[in-house]
Protein backbone atom coordinates (compact mmCIF):
# COMPACT_ATOMS: atom_id res chain seq x y z
CA UNK A 1 0.00 0.00 0.00
CA UNK A 2 1.44 3.10 -0.89
CA UNK A 3 0.70 6.91 0.79
CA UNK A 4 0.92 9.51 -1.05
CA UNK A 5 0.72 13.22 0.73
CA UNK A 6 -0.21 16.01 -0.92
CA UNK A 7 0.08 19.96 0.08
CA UNK A 8 -2.92 22.37 0.31
CA UNK A 9 -5.10 22.92 -2.66
CA UNK A 10 -1.68 22.03 -4.73
CA UNK A 11 -1.52 19.01 -7.00
CA UNK A 12 2.44 19.01 -5.83
CA UNK A 13 3.02 15.07 -4.35
CA UNK A 14 5.48 15.97 -1.39
CA UNK A 15 6.28 12.14 -0.51
CA UNK A 16 5.30 8.66 -1.19
CA UNK A 17 5.78 6.18 1.58
CA UNK A 18 5.96 2.42 1.23
CA UNK A 19 3.58 1.20 3.71
CA UNK A 20 4.68 -2.26 3.42
CA UNK A 21 7.43 -2.53 6.19
CA UNK A 22 5.00 -1.02 8.86
CA UNK A 23 6.63 2.30 9.20
CA UNK A 24 3.38 4.46 8.12
CA UNK A 25 0.20 3.71 9.80
CA UNK A 26 -2.96 4.27 7.90
CA UNK A 27 -5.94 3.97 9.62
CA UNK A 28 -8.64 1.47 8.20
CA UNK A 29 -11.39 3.94 7.98
CA UNK A 30 -9.55 5.76 5.47
CA UNK A 31 -10.65 5.20 1.56
CA UNK A 32 -8.53 3.32 -0.74
CA UNK A 33 -7.77 3.93 -4.21
CA UNK A 34 -8.42 0.72 -6.57
CA UNK A 35 -5.05 0.10 -6.45
CA UNK A 36 -5.03 -0.50 -2.44
CA UNK A 37 -3.35 2.76 -2.06
CA UNK A 38 -4.50 5.46 0.40
CA UNK A 39 -4.42 9.21 -0.86
CA UNK A 40 -3.71 12.04 2.22
CA UNK A 41 -3.76 15.12 1.23
CA UNK A 42 -1.21 17.26 3.30
CA UNK A 43 -3.13 20.18 4.78
CA UNK A 44 -2.31 23.98 5.40
CA UNK A 45 -4.42 25.54 8.39
CA UNK A 46 -4.45 29.38 9.28
CA UNK A 47 -3.02 28.57 12.59
CA UNK A 48 0.40 27.02 11.33
CA UNK A 49 -0.43 23.24 11.85
CA UNK A 50 -0.17 20.88 8.84
CA UNK A 51 -2.75 18.02 9.25
CA UNK A 52 -4.20 15.68 6.90
CA UNK A 53 -7.42 14.94 4.62
CA UNK A 54 -8.74 12.20 2.48
CA UNK A 55 -10.49 15.26 0.52
CA UNK A 56 -10.14 18.61 -0.57
CA UNK A 57 -8.40 20.74 1.85
CA UNK A 58 -10.12 23.87 3.71
CA UNK A 59 -8.96 27.19 1.60
CA UNK A 60 -6.17 29.18 3.37
CA UNK A 61 -5.73 32.35 4.42
CA UNK A 62 -3.15 33.93 1.91
CA UNK A 63 -1.81 36.47 4.53
CA UNK A 64 -1.09 33.86 6.77
CA UNK A 65 0.22 31.52 4.55
CA UNK A 66 2.58 34.12 3.25
CA UNK A 67 3.83 35.14 6.80
CA UNK A 68 4.36 32.18 7.87
CA UNK A 69 6.85 31.32 5.07
CA UNK A 70 8.36 34.72 5.33
CA UNK A 71 9.63 34.54 8.58
CA UNK A 72 10.54 30.72 8.33
CA UNK A 73 13.66 29.93 10.39
CA UNK A 74 13.43 33.31 12.47
CA UNK A 75 13.49 33.52 16.32
CA UNK A 76 9.81 32.31 17.27
CA UNK A 77 8.33 33.58 20.76
CA UNK A 78 5.43 31.87 21.95
CA UNK A 79 3.43 32.30 25.22
CA UNK A 80 1.83 34.00 28.21
CA UNK A 81 3.80 37.13 28.99
CA UNK A 82 2.84 39.79 32.15
CA UNK A 83 5.09 42.29 31.66
CA UNK A 84 6.74 44.93 28.36
CA UNK A 85 8.49 42.40 26.01
CA UNK A 86 11.77 44.19 24.30
CA UNK A 87 11.86 42.01 21.47
CA UNK A 88 15.46 42.23 18.60
CA UNK A 89 14.43 41.68 15.52
CA UNK A 90 13.27 39.87 12.85
CA UNK A 91 11.01 37.64 15.23
CA UNK A 92 7.61 35.85 14.65
CA UNK A 93 5.29 36.42 17.84
CA UNK A 94 3.13 33.92 17.37
CA UNK A 95 0.39 32.20 19.83
CA UNK A 96 0.88 34.69 22.45
CA UNK A 97 -0.85 36.72 24.76
CA UNK A 98 0.34 39.69 26.82
CA UNK A 99 -0.12 42.50 29.22
CA UNK A 100 0.71 44.39 32.03
CA UNK A 101 3.15 46.37 30.53
CA UNK A 102 3.71 49.78 29.06
CA UNK A 103 4.22 48.32 26.09
CA UNK A 104 3.29 44.47 25.29
CA UNK A 105 6.17 44.35 22.53
CA UNK A 106 8.65 46.74 21.83
CA UNK A 107 10.92 46.30 18.94
CA UNK A 108 14.42 46.84 18.42
CA UNK A 109 16.78 45.90 15.92
CA UNK A 110 20.61 46.26 17.77
CA UNK A 111 22.23 43.47 16.40
CA UNK A 112 24.06 42.94 13.23
CA UNK A 113 23.68 41.50 10.30
CA UNK A 114 20.03 44.21 10.53
CA UNK A 115 17.23 41.95 10.71
CA UNK A 116 13.82 45.15 10.28
CA UNK A 117 11.13 42.80 10.39
CA UNK A 118 8.62 41.75 12.82
CA UNK A 119 5.21 39.71 12.67
CA UNK A 120 3.04 38.92 14.81
CA UNK A 121 0.33 36.06 13.87
CA UNK A 122 -2.79 35.11 16.49
CA UNK A 123 -1.63 37.52 19.39
CA UNK A 124 -3.61 39.47 21.79
CA UNK A 125 -2.39 42.22 23.85
CA UNK A 126 -4.24 43.36 26.66
CA UNK A 127 -4.67 45.58 29.96
CA UNK A 128 -1.43 47.81 29.56
CA UNK A 129 -0.21 49.43 32.71
CA UNK A 130 1.91 52.93 32.10
CA UNK A 131 3.82 54.87 34.86
CA UNK A 132 4.57 58.16 32.75
CA UNK A 133 1.93 59.14 30.06
CA UNK A 134 3.25 57.23 27.05
CA UNK A 135 2.08 53.70 25.86
CA UNK A 136 1.54 51.46 23.37
CA UNK A 137 0.53 47.76 22.70
CA UNK A 138 3.70 47.04 20.25
CA UNK A 139 5.75 50.01 19.18
CA UNK A 140 8.46 49.98 16.78
CA UNK A 141 11.06 51.67 18.54
CA UNK A 142 14.23 51.24 15.88
CA UNK A 143 14.05 53.27 12.64
CA UNK A 144 13.00 51.21 9.70
CA UNK A 145 11.54 48.04 10.91
CA UNK A 146 8.67 46.59 8.58
CA UNK A 147 5.85 45.50 10.62
CA UNK A 148 3.35 42.53 9.39
CA UNK A 149 -0.03 41.36 11.35
CA UNK A 150 -2.27 38.65 11.28
CA UNK A 151 -5.01 37.99 13.48
CA UNK A 152 -4.30 40.38 16.37
CA UNK A 153 -6.74 41.52 19.06
CA UNK A 154 -5.06 45.20 20.84
CA UNK A 155 -7.10 45.96 24.01
CA UNK A 156 -4.95 48.46 26.11
CA UNK A 157 -8.02 49.91 27.92
CA UNK A 158 -5.58 53.07 28.37
CA UNK A 159 -7.23 55.48 31.12
CA UNK A 160 -9.63 58.13 28.93
CA UNK A 161 -7.99 60.72 26.71
CA UNK A 162 -7.16 63.95 29.29
CA UNK A 163 -4.05 65.60 26.91
CA UNK A 164 -0.82 64.81 25.68
CA UNK A 165 1.32 65.78 29.26
CA UNK A 166 -0.79 63.05 30.69
CA UNK A 167 -2.27 60.84 28.39
CA UNK A 168 -0.40 59.82 25.23
CA UNK A 169 -1.55 56.24 25.26
CA UNK A 170 -2.05 54.61 21.71
CA UNK A 171 -2.65 50.95 20.35
CA UNK A 172 0.21 50.51 17.65
CA UNK A 173 3.30 52.54 18.11
CA UNK A 174 4.79 52.77 14.78
CA UNK A 175 7.81 55.42 14.94
CA UNK A 176 9.87 55.64 12.32
CA UNK A 177 8.55 52.14 10.66
CA UNK A 178 9.30 51.46 6.96
CA UNK A 179 5.96 49.80 6.56
CA UNK A 180 3.28 48.60 8.81
CA UNK A 181 0.82 45.27 6.79
CA UNK A 182 -2.10 43.91 8.34
CA UNK A 183 -5.04 41.79 8.30
CA UNK A 184 -8.02 40.97 10.56
CA UNK A 185 -6.34 43.84 13.61
CA UNK A 186 -8.66 44.62 15.88
CA UNK A 187 -8.30 47.71 18.61
CA UNK A 188 -10.76 48.18 21.24
CA UNK A 189 -10.95 50.22 24.69
CA UNK A 190 -7.93 52.38 23.42
CA UNK A 191 -9.64 55.10 24.90
CA UNK A 192 -6.64 57.78 25.27
CA UNK A 193 -4.54 59.70 22.28
CA UNK A 194 -5.05 57.14 19.41
CA UNK A 195 -5.56 53.79 18.21
CA UNK A 196 -2.63 53.71 15.37
CA UNK A 197 -0.33 56.51 15.83
CA UNK A 198 1.13 55.88 12.32
CA UNK A 199 4.13 57.13 11.11
CA UNK A 200 4.72 54.38 8.81
CA UNK A 201 6.37 55.46 5.76
CA UNK A 202 3.51 53.13 3.85
CA UNK A 203 0.40 51.22 5.91
CA UNK A 204 -2.17 48.81 4.21
CA UNK A 205 -4.18 47.35 6.90
CA UNK A 206 -7.23 45.05 5.46
CA UNK A 207 -9.96 44.28 7.92
CA UNK A 208 -8.86 46.83 10.16
CA UNK A 209 -11.43 47.26 13.43
CA UNK A 210 -10.80 50.30 15.57
CA UNK A 211 -14.23 50.44 17.93
CA UNK A 212 -14.40 52.53 20.53
CA UNK A 213 -13.26 56.24 21.18
CA UNK A 214 -10.79 58.74 22.18
CA UNK A 215 -8.87 61.26 20.83
CA UNK A 216 -8.05 60.54 17.06
CA UNK A 217 -8.52 56.84 15.95
CA UNK A 218 -5.95 57.01 13.26
CA UNK A 219 -3.43 59.24 12.80
CA UNK A 220 -0.97 59.48 9.76
CA UNK A 221 2.42 61.31 10.19
CA UNK A 222 3.71 60.70 6.98
CA UNK A 223 2.52 60.77 2.70
CA UNK A 224 2.29 57.36 2.11
CA UNK A 225 0.22 56.12 0.38
CA UNK A 226 -1.94 54.33 3.08
CA UNK A 227 -4.54 51.77 2.28
CA UNK A 228 -7.76 50.81 4.51
CA UNK A 229 -9.39 47.84 2.61
CA UNK A 230 -12.58 45.92 4.35
CA UNK A 231 -12.54 47.80 7.62
CA UNK A 232 -14.36 49.94 9.83
CA UNK A 233 -13.17 52.81 11.87
CA UNK A 234 -15.19 54.26 14.69
CA UNK A 235 -14.83 57.04 17.25
CA UNK A 236 -17.58 57.33 19.29
CA UNK A 237 -16.15 60.48 21.70
CA UNK A 238 -16.29 62.88 19.59
CA UNK A 239 -13.06 63.46 18.14
CA UNK A 240 -11.93 63.06 15.00
CA UNK A 241 -11.22 59.74 12.71
CA UNK A 242 -8.58 60.52 10.43
CA UNK A 243 -5.94 62.80 11.59
CA UNK A 244 -2.80 63.84 8.93
CA UNK A 245 0.01 65.88 9.62
CA UNK A 246 0.38 67.30 6.28
CA UNK A 247 -3.24 67.04 4.35
CA UNK A 248 -1.97 68.75 1.70
CA UNK A 249 0.64 66.25 0.42
CA UNK A 250 -1.28 62.72 2.17
CA UNK A 251 -2.65 59.86 0.35
CA UNK A 252 -5.24 57.92 1.82
CA UNK A 253 -7.14 54.75 -0.63
CA UNK A 254 -9.99 53.71 0.57
CA UNK A 255 -12.18 50.37 -0.54
CA UNK A 256 -14.92 48.97 0.95
CA UNK A 257 -14.37 50.80 4.46
CA UNK A 258 -16.92 52.64 7.00
CA UNK A 259 -16.68 55.24 9.14
CA UNK A 260 -18.63 55.34 12.27
CA UNK A 261 -20.75 53.19 9.93
CA UNK A 262 -20.51 55.68 7.03
CA UNK A 263 -19.21 54.94 3.62
CA UNK A 264 -16.54 57.82 3.38
CA UNK A 265 -15.65 59.67 6.58
CA UNK A 266 -16.92 62.86 7.66
CA UNK A 267 -15.39 65.90 7.00
CA UNK A 268 -16.19 67.05 10.33
CA UNK A 269 -14.08 63.59 11.30
CA UNK A 270 -11.17 64.70 9.66
CA UNK A 271 -8.25 67.01 11.09
CA UNK A 272 -5.03 68.32 9.82
CA UNK A 273 -1.96 69.38 11.31
CA UNK A 274 -1.03 71.48 8.30
CA UNK A 275 -2.87 72.19 4.63
CA UNK A 276 -6.35 71.10 4.13
CA UNK A 277 -8.40 68.97 2.17
CA UNK A 278 -6.22 65.72 2.28
CA UNK A 279 -6.31 63.40 -0.87
CA UNK A 280 -8.76 61.07 0.18
CA UNK A 281 -9.21 57.96 -3.08
CA UNK A 282 -12.24 55.84 -2.56
CA UNK A 283 -11.33 53.12 -4.73
CA UNK A 284 -14.15 51.29 -7.13
CA UNK A 285 -11.80 48.10 -7.37
CA UNK A 286 -10.31 45.73 -5.21
CA UNK A 287 -6.87 47.21 -4.84
CA UNK A 288 -5.99 43.57 -3.78
CA UNK A 289 -6.45 42.20 -7.60
CA UNK A 290 -4.82 45.65 -9.12
CA UNK A 291 -0.68 44.56 -7.41
CA UNK A 292 -0.52 47.66 -5.59
CA UNK A 293 -0.24 46.42 -2.32
CA UNK A 294 1.40 43.59 -0.63
CA UNK A 295 2.18 40.63 -2.04
CA UNK A 296 1.18 39.10 1.67
CA UNK A 297 -2.64 40.36 0.66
Amino acid sequence: MALALFLAAAPLCLAVFNTADGVVTVPDALPSESDGSVVLHLCFADNGQYTYATGQCPPVDKTARWILEAFDGVEVRSNTYTKRQNVETPVLVKGSVAGGGKYGFALYDRKTPSGLRAAFYDVTIRNLESGDRYGGGIATVTKGIELFLYNVLLEPYWPDWVSYQVTNYDGLVLDGAAGAFGKNVTIRHWNADSAIDNKASVSQFVNLRVEGGGNRAVRYWTDGPHYLVDSDIENTRGGSMLWFRKCASVTLYVYQTTFNGNPTVPSSKVSCDTGSNPNIVYLASDPRTTGEMHEMF
